[in-house]
């Protein structure tokens, strides 16, 4: 304790914590600081009874919230750290409890957790800085906020996951399973089914201006009093949004501390799910008008689409969906960024069709033959090709960076250097493997020069050398092998989702009729196991051994 432990930041930390337990618990506490071996000891002395109304902000949640943050992240100008936090989470455990739950029960955030650092960093290669796009802000925090920020988190997700109005069910991110390859998958798979049918998916992605500077807050506390959320909860959230004190540092130059009026703040880990739940509205506004329309959304990333033989039909009801949108953001103080407007026809005709959406600001949107949504590269036939491109690309220049690191003066032993292979290459080559790896076989052989070469270099070997024998003396395994595994895994983990979940329902017929229907005693187990509750632990069981079966 005596590394990490400072009288300053002892201090200081003895403050934050009378300051947050003081104003609202209305404790008697009586801190006796041992300055030789840096202990604290405490009294309390009360007759609170505590009384657990928020289901995640129990004492394992704030265990959990607290042993599995980045050690490594950043934090404020006072020197605690999520090391110090842990440390003192040990000996002082019942004061960090009783703080953290007294202060969500009773709807207070604490002011000195409403200070923060911002510091504005310069984008590397833009041509014009003049431009405020062309700079970056991060945000330094207190940790014992982040922490008080992740239990709301929690609970918010607990409640969006019992409460199927609070979110809209294909709003991605913040939520446990629903990640970018949720989304893309369930895009892919809609254009898949709709091209094997011989009809025409149109897409229209849309892209929220400056997400987290229009949120109300007003429209926000109205939204969640609508939806019938927990009024502690509200009430901390509108103490939460109010009155922080920021200072600025830019070019080693600090500015004195200013209060800022924006709704929600950037970097903070609470404000993607409230931004979530603010938007859900407009979903629901646009279904309610307009008939076979889906929608899909990732933060500020939304995407409309039909599905339809004809283009032109598809054309007019996304026209009639635009105004839908301009219209609510007009009433909800938000904007759309006209210059991220895309249009794509999914379809198996050879013809290209050159539809455009004309958007209430006169700004024009034409049809395009390929799109980038969430890091995937996606044309209209499907095919991956500008994806595999770029992914070829990126491997390749940082594979060259790592044989120049290789015949360096002083010379990565082998184990190093299969470790930056694995931590460098194959991250960037199997990132969102799923979505497009389908076997073909023009894909993996691109990918297997670029690791045969690798292992060439790595294990010193000639030309002539076997493939075979390098990958079991490197213990990497083939490029086929590798991506099936990955399938593989997230198709186990796909079977395993609740039966809510829209990636489980629509690839459910699918995985069954690849991998289930080759005999048929596995196709009525398979029934069996669906229809009684009392078989989901031999169905566990099972997929078990089948993943145990496709691993060998």
């Amino acid at each position: 304790m005596s590394r990490l432990w400072s009288i300053d930041s002892l201090l200081r930390f003895r403050r934050c914590l009378c300051d947050s337990i003081l104003t609202v618990c209305k404790y008697d506490i009586d801190f006796v600081a041992d300055w030789s071996g840096f202990a604290v000891c405490y009294w309390i002395t009360s007759s609170w009874h505590c009384s657990l109304l928020l289901v995640f902000a129990a004492e394992r949640e704030i265990k959990h919230a607290i042993d599995f943050s980045a050690l490594r992240k950043a934090f404020k100008s006072d020197d605690m750290s999520f090391v110090i936090m842990q440390r003192a989470y040990k000996s002082i455990l019942k004061i960090f409890n009783l703080m953290y739950l007294n202060l969500i029960e009773s709807d207070y955030h604490s002011k000195i957790w409403r200070e923060g650092t911002e510091i504005i960093l310069k984008k590397s290669k833009k041509s014009n800085y003049s431009i405020s796009k062309t700079y970056r802000i991060i945000i330094l925090l207190n940790c014992l906020d982040k922490i008080a920020k992740k239990l709301i988190v929690m609970q918010l997700s607990y409640t969006a996951k019992m409460n199927d109005k609070l979110l809209d069910f294909d709003q991605m991110r913040d939520r446990k399973q629903r990640s970018a390859i949720n989304a893309v998958l369930n895009l892919v798979h809609d254009a898949q089914m709709t091209k094997s049918r011989e009809n025409t998916l149109t897409c229209l992605l849309l892209n929220v201006k400056d997400v987290f500077d229009y949120v109300t807050l007003k429209q926000l506390i109205k939204i969640l009093i609508q939806q019938k959320i927990l009024i502690n909860l509200i009430n901390w959230i509108k103490c939460f949004l109010q009155n922080w004190v920021i200072d600025l540092a830019f070019d080693e130059e600090r500015q004195k501390s200013k209060e800022i009026f924006t709704e929600i703040l950037q970097e903070s880990s609470i404000s993607l799910i409230l931004f979530l739940i603010y938007i859900q509205h407009l979903f629901l506004k646009i279904r309610a008008r307009i008939e076979n329309l889906q929608s899909l959304s990732y933060i500020d990333d939304v995407t409309l689409y039909i599905k339809k033989k004809s283009i032109d039909k598809n054309v007019k009801k996304l026209k009639k969906t635009t105004k839908i949108a301009f219209t609510w953001a007009n009433e909800n103080a938000m904007q759309f960024n006209d210059s991220k407007f895309e249009l794509i026809h999914f379809e198996s005709h050879k013809a290209i069709f050159d539809q455009t959406i004309m958007l209430l600001n006169d700004t024009v949107v034409k049809s395009k033959i390929c799109i980038w949504w969430l890091e995937v590269w996606l044309n209209r036939k499907l095919n991956f090709k500008m994806h595999m491109q770029t992914k070829i690309i990126a491997v390749t220049r940082t594979l060259h960076s790592l044989f120049r690191l290789m015949n360096s003066e002083w010379e990565l032993n082998a184990k190093s250097e299969r470790q930056l292979y694995l931590a460098c290459i194959i991250i960037i080559s199997d990132y969102n493997v799923e979505i497009w790896w389908n076997n073909q076989k023009s894909h993996a052989i691109k990918f297997c020069k670029l690791q045969n070469a690798a292992l060439r270099k790595t294990l010193k070997a000639f030309r002539t050398s076997l493939i075979k024998v390098m990958q079991i003396e490197a213990e990497i395994s083939s490029v086929k092998v590798r991506l099936d595994q990955k399938c593989k895994n997230y198709a186990i983990r796909i079977v395993e989702l609740s039966k809510k979940y829209s990636t489980r329902k629509w690839t459910f017929i699918l995985y069954s009729s690849q991998y289930i229907s080759e005999t048929r005693r596995n196709r009525i187990y398979l029934e069996k196991s669906r229809s009684a509750k009392t078989d989901s632990r031999r169905y566990i069981e099972y997929w078990t051994k089948c993943k145990k079966h496709w691993i060998q």
